[in-house]
């Protein structure tokens, strides 16, 4: 799967578990997400609902953030619904209440959602307008794991590739 994730750059792809914690992302994840560079050895995965909760750039740079927060939401509580006595799920609920209004106000209106693919629009500084059709695929033979890939518009594409290609040199 690394091979897969890795091969997909200049168009931002990762691997989620159960719990939403990000276990394999690409590159142009790193950029696109504001993600730190992947590397085995970190002591500490990033999570993805606490990230895009709570990076204030990050939401920001996503064109109608509090709608797609949403939906975010509302796919979380739909992998929440599967394992609701999950005391791990529980600890994630109790410190999103805790850390971020937008989870507070959203989360009891108890909607559901499962993720589908759908477009994705976003501004960031150092790429520009970017544009991404976003995908979640789901292994048969291990349906904790998500992963999510944003193929980049042919706009996009060109700007990360560059924007990739420079970094590297």
């Amino acid at each position: 799967m690394e091979r897969t994730i890795r091969a997909l750059d200049p168009h931002p792809a990762f691997i989620i578990g159960r719990y939403w914690d990000l276990l394999l992302w690409n590159h142009a994840a790193e950029l696109v997400f504001r993600l730190p560079v992947y590397s085995n050895n970190l002591p500490q995965r990033p999570h993805w609902m606490r990230h895009l909760l709570t990076d204030p750039e990050l939401g920001s740079n996503i064109k109608d953030w509090e709608v797609k927060a949403r939906v975010l939401i509302a796919n979380f509580r739909a992998d929440y619904a599967r394992f609701p006595n999950d005391a791990r799920f529980q600890e994630l609920i109790d410190e999103f209440m805790q850390s971020s209004r937008l989870f507070r106000e959203i989360w009891p209106l108890h909607d559901v959602q499962v993720a589908t693919d759908r477009r994705k629009r976003g501004y960031d500084p150092r790429i520009g307008e970017m544009e991404f059709e976003h995908v979640v695929l789901q292994p048969p033979t291990n349906p904790d794991l998500k992963i999510m890939i944003y193929t980049a518009s042919t706009d996009t594409a060109a700007r990360l590739r560059s924007l990739l290609d420079s970094i590297k040199q």
